[in-house]
């Protein structure tokens, strides 16, 4: 199966400005004052989208990153992870997410043309392309094993979240969205009902081993979210990243700050097609309307020729 390539991101051709002196701290704005007069240069409805564009980035480095920053402490990897987490956890589209960027990176290159400070951290991250939003972080299969086994040693919360994403190929939205209420058998099959993309009902078989880790953790219980929150509502998607990427700080060092949700169904529609080779299949467990989009991931995952099918069969949970 030939693999395609694509160029995932555009690259922006201005030159980064040079500081002639270090930058003037005794000046520097308060983040309200920043984000204000960045402000007050823009007119018409642009104001509104880049103040809640602003807005949702400093909401980002403040509560959900985990790192608890302010607009000067951010730096080039904060700013890729909040792409990422748009992309793939929040699951907005490219061109939305591309203007969240271009509304921060103004900010800071501004900021740094004032000399209020002394980088834009954005300006080396490269913007996505509208229409395209496929990533990957670049795990091979031995990677993959030890962050699932890892997974399994955490709380049962942690260890359903990772083994659905991980052998049903959903996307982290419809995990947060799926309820009890939606599994059923279907003969000898456990499958879950899901809302696709678009508003779209579908299902997916859940395998064996993820079903049977399921079971424990609802504990009989045989309604409401499928997955619970702290506070007993259905956990929400920038909690799955957290939890994600905690897991894959602590299994894979060398990956450290770089693993997402994503991630997992990357690498399920990956294994299943060098499992399987039936792309159409792929397809339809992915839910991918568009069969160009499945073969964007054959190209994925690597270090692949050294596993056989008993060992993609034990990482996905496909036991027949």
């Amino acid at each position: 199966m030939t693999a395609q390539v694509i160029d995932l991101f555009s690259r922006r051709a201005p030159t980064r400005p040079v500081l002639v002196s270090a930058p003037d701290t005794s000046r520097r704005f308060s983040e309200d004052e920043l984000v204000t007069n960045y402000l007050s240069l823009k007119t018409g409805s642009t104001v509104d989208d880049y103040r809640r564009d602003l807005r949702y980035y400093r909401k980002w480095l403040r509560e959900l990153s985990g790192h608890s920053l302010d607009l000067y402490e951010a730096e080039e990897w904060h700013v890729g992870d909040w792409k990422t987490y748009m992309l793939e956890t929040m699951e907005w589209a490219p061109a939305t997410v591309r203007r969240r960027m271009t509304a921060v990176g103004g900010m800071y290159e501004w900021a740094l043309r004032a000399n209020l400070h002394d980088r834009n951290p954005e300006y080396a991250v490269k913007r996505p392309t509208v229409g395209d939003n496929v990533q990957y972080t670049g795990l091979v299969l031995t990677d993959l094993k030890t962050f699932a086994d890892y997974a399994r040693l955490q709380s049962i919360r942690t260890t359903v979240v990772t083994s659905l994403l991980l052998t049903t190929g959903m996307r982290v939205s419809e995990m947060c969205c799926a309820s009890v209420e939606g599994l059923f058998w279907d003969g000898p099959k456990r499958m879950l009902r899901i809302t696709r993309k678009g508003g779209k009902q579908d299902q997916v078989e859940v395998p064996p081993g993820t079903h049977h880790q399921l079971l424990t953790y609802l504990g009989g219980r045989t309604n409401g979210p499928l997955v619970l929150g702290e506070r007993g509502g259905a956990i929400s998607r920038h909690v799955v990243w957290r939890m994600i990427r905690a897991a894959g700080d602590a299994a894979l060092p060398h990956l450290a700050g770089k693993l997402h949700p994503h991630d997992l169904r990357h690498s399920f529609v990956s294994l299943l097609l060098l499992l399987t080779g039936d792309a159409r299949l792929v397809q339809r467990r992915a839910g991918h309307t568009d069969i160009n989009h499945t073969f964007r991931y054959d190209h994925a995952l690597t270090g692949r020729e050294s596993t056989d099918v008993a060992g993609l069969e034990s990482v996905l949970g496909l036991h027949g």
